[in-house]
């Protein structure tokens, strides 16, 4: 029971959207050349941080910047749905 709670916890974090533009306005994420640009590295949401499917470390100007990719949500809400029988609700905040 507790490996079949574990799995539905992490599709539920797989399949809960990403608020980008609250992140934006936040100060958490700034999205430049096809890259999410990682300003506030505290600020990623858990689910958020567990939908990242590229990072790159940047150089610029002596800085060195996270940059990130992140996968959809689509295949995960799909399995998710088809384990619950749809009975799971994005009732939850997304941000």
């Amino acid at each position: 029971m507790r490996v079949k709670e574990a799995v539905r916890a992490e599709l539920i974090a797989a399949s809960t959207p990403i608020n980008f533009a609250e992140l934006e306005r936040l100060g958490v994420l700034e999205e430049r050349e096809g890259w999410h640009v990682l300003l506030k590295r505290d600020g990623l949401p858990s689910h958020a941080r567990r939908q990242v499917r590229a990072v790159r470390q940047v150089r610029v100007a002596g800085c060195v910047t996270t940059r990130l990719k992140f996968r959809t949500t689509k295949k995960a809400a799909a399995l998710l749905a088809k384990i619950t029988g749809g009975a799971h609700s994005m009732a939850r905040a997304t941000l």
